[in-house]
């Protein structure tokens, strides 16, 4: 099962025999992944060389029993991932080479290994990102959750070089700024110093980036517009999520990003460049590469650190 599938189908909201009709449950998603392995392990030979059922061929017959929560063997992959509702996402049209490349990346990709490794890339290479790779990851953002299912999003695909200058040059204006209130960075602990001399390389190299996404969000959630506290809560609350997801699906197909909102500095100049309508606002700036260093697995405190149990600073469970 790719990573990306899975981004996307987490977000299903349908009626199915398995639970609540709000949710896919994780025994569900276990049960799921655990029977297609189990029924692609069992036809080794009706398998292509990318572990993939050839056309037409069934993993071992052509149906499921009904009734059952549980797929019978005899039911073809494509049968059985329709028939649980997680569908045969990428079964399509043939990819070019690197879209292929991108592909072996995700199919190989596990989920936690991804979120673990999730880390924010600053330098890029200036390598091209095949389209249909862009188009995925977007659409693995827009699976997220959103507020009233409202959707009130839109995501904006820089390429164009005169509009990457534009950005680089206000953004690396908006950083001098604001570090020129900030201590120097040799004063700083090494972990600080090495994540400001990053930024920087980013504020002077973010134009290189072979593409910078815009994530855009409605300002106002018009249910709660007499709150204003509880109405950008939920606007932005529907919008990072979706970001969140795009940061992933990016980690899956060995692209690097960082979400970064430097442009509130001149997103009002921002705005009208692209075309942006007055009732929206840039939620995230997210530049996108093939990193120029390795990805790696993130360092962070223990959960033990920050998780409470019914009150807040109740260590015991």
């Amino acid at each position: 099962m790719r990573i990306v599938d899975t981004l996307i189908h987490a977000a299903i909201i349908d009626p199915n025999p398995f639970g609540a009709p709000e949710q896919i449950e994780t025994e569900i998603v276990a049960v799921v992944l655990s029977d297609l392995q189990s029924a692609i392990r069992k036809s080794p030979a009706r398998l292509d060389q990318d572990g993939r059922a050839t056309e037409n061929q069934p993993v071992g017959g052509t149906g499921m029993t009904k009734g059952k929560t549980r797929p019978d063997t005899n039911v073809t992959r494509r049968g059985f991932l329709k028939g649980v509702g997680i569908g045969a996402i990428g079964l399509g049209a043939p990819l070019t080479s690197a879209a292929a490349i991108a592909e072996e990346h995700a199919a190989d990709a596990k989920l936690f290994d991804v979120i673990y490794s999730l880390r924010a890339i600053r330098r890029l290479k200036p390598d091209p990102i095949p389209e249909d790779t862009l188009r995925k990851i977007v659409d693995a953002g827009i699976h997220a959750p959103t507020g009233g299912n409202r959707q009130d999003w839109g995501f904006i695909i820089v390429r164009d070089t005169e509009l990457k200058v534009f950005i680089r040059n206000h953004y690396r204006d908006a950083q001098q700024k604001f570090r020129a209130s900030q201590p120097p960075i040799n004063e700083l602990p090494p972990p600080r110093q090495r994540a400001m001399k990053a930024s920087l390389y980013l504020s002077d190299h973010m134009h290189e980036a072979p593409v910078i996404l815009l994530a855009c969000s409605a300002k106002e959630y018009p249910a709660w517009a007499q709150n204003q506290r509880g109405s950008t809560a939920t606007v932005h609350g529907s919008i990072y999520p979706a970001v969140q997801n795009i940061l992933l699906a990016c980690r899956a197909y060995g692209i690097g990003s960082v979400l970064t909102t430097t442009h509130y500095f001149f997103e009002d100049d921002l705005k009208k460049k692209v075309g942006v309508p007055d009732n929206m606002e840039i939620a995230a700036l997210l530049p996108m590469g093939y990193p120029r260093g390795k990805l790696g697995k993130t360092t962070r405190k223990s959960v033990d650190e920050v998780l409470y149990w019914d009150q807040w600073g109740n260590k015991k469970g």
